[in-house]
């Protein structure tokens, strides 16, 4: 099974941690007629600092990696930008309009899947391989729920997990690979294990308003994204 839709995401962080530039995963995913792009929301927002990051573009494989399409606005839940809560760690992403051919990326963009059951379910991560000639490689692995730090949680066995951050995990249904969740975090007494948010009320909420942009937005953190230059289109 080839995926098309996942792509890299770069961002700048401008912290008194860290100052420059990171990269992390997003994937393309159809939203009525328009696409958008989700990814970890620990890569747009900086919990430490309490700000969005910049400079934040995404490309594929399959669109062009030379493409970078410039993000226009961000969306988080107030769950993880106020909260902290990691089962909110997701954020959605509008790209620029008329900054990419959107026949072409929404033909490889992914559907979505919220509310899903997971006992023993198997699961397909996507991640990227190599350095000059980048090619996606997807794995098969079991899913089962669980509790961390009483967040509600999907997790999986699974070992070389850093650098991650925000890459798709897929459940196939109906003949199709839907996305489900996206690696968010692994945790030191649990190196082999990979975690991901169990979506549910909060991705619910972001949906609607990128739906229809007068539902309520109060539980929403809604953010323009700085580009400090220009892209080509």
């Amino acid at each position: 099974m080839i995926i098309k839709s996942i792509g890299m995401l770069s961002y700048r962080i401008d912290s008194s941690r860290y100052i420059g530039k990171r990269k992390g995963y997003g994937n393309l995913i159809r939203i009525a007629n328009n696409i958008v792009i989700v990814t970890a929301a620990h890569c747009v927002y900086e919990i430490g600092i309490d700000r969005f990051n910049t400079n934040i573009t995404f490309s594929t494989i399959y669109g062009h990696l030379n493409d970078c399409i410039p993000i226009e606005t961000a969306i988080i839940h107030k769950n993880w930008g106020v909260n902290h809560k990691i089962e909110s760690d997701t954020a959605f992403l509008i790209p620029k309009k008329k900054s990419y051919d959107i026949t072409r990326y929404y033909k490889i963009a992914s559907s979505i899947k919220v509310n899903s059951q997971f006992n023993d379910e198997e699961i397909m991560i996507a991640f990227m391989k190599g350095i000059v000639n980048k090619r996606i490689e997807c794995i098969n692995l079991l899913g089962n729920k669980g509790q961390v730090y009483g967040n509600k949680m999907i997790g999986i066995n699974f070992k070389g997990g850093q650098g991650l951050s925000g890459s798709p995990w897929f459940y196939h249904e109906n003949g199709e690979w839907k996305q489900v969740t996206l690696t968010s975090s692994m945790l030191r007494s649990q190196r082999n294990m990979l975690w991901g948010p169990e979506w549910g009320k909060d991705v619910i909420e972001i949906l609607r308003y990128i739906q229809d942009k007068e539902m309520d937005d109060q539980n929403l953190m809604i953010q323009k994204i700085k580009q400090e230059r220009r892209y080509s289109t």
